[in-house]
């Protein structure tokens, strides 16, 4: 199964000297689901995408590739709704920690 994303993650994280298990904690998943998202095995939740950018500290679009560069406005649409699903949960997020705080 072809999956440019798990094969965009993998260059990236490989080209800044970064193993499987050092971004697997990272963002909280095992060495063996990264794996097999890198491979093509498994899709790459939408949910991981910003926090994998974050900390390969690169731009999202680098890890969509060219899926989502081509000018597909079906593409956009779920990317942009991805992107406010997840700034929602970071601002729920931000107040539970405040609250806590």
């Amino acid at each position: 199964m072809e999956n440019g994303i798990g094969t965009n993650v993998k260059k990236i994280r490989k080209a800044i000297g970064m193993t499987q298990d050092e971004l697997a904690l990272k963002i909280g998943i095992t060495s063996t689901a990264l794996g097999n998202y890198e491979r093509g095995e498994r899709r790459l939740p939408s949910s991981l995408i910003i926090p994998i950018s974050r900390i390969l500290e690169v731009d999202e679009r680098d890890i969509l590739g060219s899926q989502y560069r081509r000018n597909n406005k079906k593409a956009k649409q779920e990317l942009t709704s991805v992107l406010k699903q997840l700034n929602i949960l970071e601002k729920q997020v931000r107040s539970i920690i405040d609250t806590l705080n």
